[in-house]
């Protein structure tokens, strides 16, 4: 992170670098492989914050990750899920502008992020992987029927949508709660024909 600081042309050069590399290597393997979506990572943020600014990711990172995204699309690779955690608000226009078409925000909920308002800002053409807040489910029933019918159900049948927890499962997960999350998830996407 310093080198961005203090060697930016060294860093602005590796990303470009990284990119020329991804695209050769991508030209090669998507003619002779069917792909159906291509998931990046980006971990570039925690709960309360991110590690830079989207300015400076934008500085940085948008050429590279343009560049990736346009061999993929040139290659028929319509779904690209920009897979991160914590306090990305401010990069997903960065992302989506860079030619990025679905969104997993892990811990999302805990920074602020809903999906009902990723929906309302970025609009159906935007997909969503995941956006259940696993504190609701650890809370038990109330919250689970809650939260799927205040949150899950409007985005199922808007579609683009997959619905999964927003962090992995933990020991603070009481068992109890999340075989009722399922339970429940797997009847809605039943009642919904998904």
């Amino acid at each position: 992170l310093t080198g961005l600081c203090e060697h930016p042309k060294l860093a602005q050069a590796a990303l470009e670098h990284y990119a020329r590399f991804l695209v050769v290597f991508l030209d090669r393997v998507l003619p002779r492989v069917d792909v159906d979506f291509v998931i990046l990572y980006e971990p570039i943020a925690s709960n309360h914050g991110s590690v830079i600014s989207a300015e400076m990711y934008r500085t940085f990172a948008f050429a590279a990750l343009r560049r990736v995204m346009d061999c993929l699309e040139r290659h028929g690779v319509r779904l690209r899920v920009m897979w991160s955690t914590g306090a990305v608000r401010a990069f997903i226009p960065v992302w989506l502008e860079a030619g990025v078409t679905g969104l997993n925000i892990e811990e999302g909920a805990r920074s602020g992020i809903t999906y009902t308002n990723l929906r309302k800002t970025y609009g159906k053409e935007t997909a969503l992987l995941g956006g259940i807040d696993w504190r609701a489910v650890a809370a038990g029933p109330a919250k689970i029927d809650a939260f799927l019918e205040q949150e899950v159900r409007p985005l199922l049948a808007q579609g683009r949508y997959i619905p999964h927890l927003d962090d992995s499962i933990r020991a603070y997960m009481p068992f109890d709660a999340f075989c009722y999350y399922r339970l429940r998830l797997n009847r809605m996407l039943a009642e919904l024909g998904s």
